[in-house]
């Protein structure tokens, strides 16, 4: 059987382009749109200071000159986003600090001549006025700027912190994504290649029927049941290859391959199935009964001479199937020959389908060897 091996779909490359994650139209509008607000803020707080002093306010000009004293930093806070993103406050950032230091001490080296030099354009039309109004400048000038500043990376490094934070977040959950997905194929993969194992260990059981009625000159029986495991193998072959059956069709099955061993065991085999009318439409993994009576007569019929009878009984218990396989009596020992490859297969493909939601148990009750499934009615999600 050839089985593909699962593909594992690569994470997907994070876009690395500043550009397009930062500069945005989105980005560059609430730029400006806070410095605007800044202006205005600005300019109303000394518009009302000189209404309350009783001179006449100049707003429009108030308003242009701080909207020129904005620009450079409107220009600025792009190379602080971009900054932030490069050298990363955040797990180890205390490794930048002295790039931040840098940082402040060239852009108050820029700013702030440049701040006097528009000064001395919008207020004398020139730079006539620039040497004045540069060592006008207050000290408190520099290091309100340099608090600006600092602030400015804060909002920077809270927005890089919190982007980061949501790439965590996608990346996580499309790993558990692709997590599930591949346990999803890993678990495909495991029933396929149980579905397989099943296959010829049917096979070789139904064979050894076969040999034991050629060996006991039984050959007009031996044929007939070449053409009952034909049957039998149609249906395997074909249900191997689907996820569910329902029970109607999985009872029917399990009637003829009782058929087919009372071919060979005769009148040592009797059969009692008591199946529940509600739970003919029930579904279930293929191929589950099989090794059920297959271990109820090798535990019983194989090894007793005398009559025996092997039931199946179905019945619905609130959210549950319950099947139950009996034979007569068995003696305490367990000597017969066979392979176990049935009910330990048939557990493992349970386990993949079911995971921990059913319960297959076996034991002794009054000298009666029973084996129970209990499966869940509701197809699992």
């Amino acid at each position: 059987m050839g089985l593909s091996s699962p593909k594992v779909s690569g994470m997907p490359a994070p876009d690395r382009s500043f550009a397009r994650r930062i500069l945005t139209p989105r980005f560059w509008c609430f730029n400006g749109a806070a410095w605007i607000l800044l202006a205005l803020a600005n300019t109303g707080a000394i518009g009302a200071d000189m209404m309350r002093s009783g001179r006449p306010g100049a707003w429009s000009q108030t308003l242009v000159q701080y909207l020129v004293f904005y620009g450079p930093w409107f220009v600025i806070t792009p190379i602080v986003f971009w900054w932030v993103e490069r050298y990363p406050l955040a797990g180890d950032g205390w490794r930048h600090v002295w790039r931040y230091v840098l940082f402040v001490v060239v852009w108050l080296g820029v700013y702030l001549p440049t701040e006097a030099a528009l000064y001395s354009l919008v207020t004398q039309g020139s730079l006539s006025f620039f040497a004045q109004a540069f060592r006008g400048i207050p000290l408190n000038a520099w290091v309100l700027d340099s608090v600006f500043l600092l602030t400015l990376f804060g909002v920077a490094s809270a927005r890089d912190m919190t982007a980061a934070a949501r790439r965590r977040e996608r990346q996580a959950a499309h790993l558990a994504v692709e997590n599930a997905e591949l346990s999803a194929r890993l678990s495909g993969v495991r029933l396929q290649i149980l579905r397989a194992q099943l296959e010829p260990h049917f096979l070789f059981n139904a064979l050894n029927s076969i040999t034991a009625l050629i060996r006991s000159a039984e050959p007009e029986t031996a044929v007939k049941s070449v053409g009952l495991l034909s049957e039998l193998l149609r249906y395997a072959t074909r249900a191997a290859s689907r996820d569910w059956v329902t029970l109607e069709d999985e009872v029917g099955f399990a009637e003829a391959y009782l058929g087919f061993q009372q071919l060979r065991y005769g009148d040592r085999l009797g059969c009692k199935l008591e199946i529940d009318e509600a739970a003919s439409a029930a579904e279930i993994p293929p191929l589950i009964l099989q090794p059920l009576l297959e271990n109820a007569i090798r535990h019983g019929v194989e090894r007793i001479e005398a009559p025996s009878r092997v039931g199946l009984t179905v019945t619905c218990r609130d959210a549950e199937l319950v099947l139950a396989v009996n034979n007569r009596p068995t003696p305490e020992s367990d000597e017969s020959p066979g392979l176990g490859i049935g009910l330990a297969n048939l557990r493992e493909r349970l386990e993949v389908v079911y995971g921990s939601a059913f319960d297959l148990s076996s034991n002794s009750v009054a000298g009666s060897y029973q084996a129970t499934l209990v499966l869940p009615r509701e197809l699992p999600a």
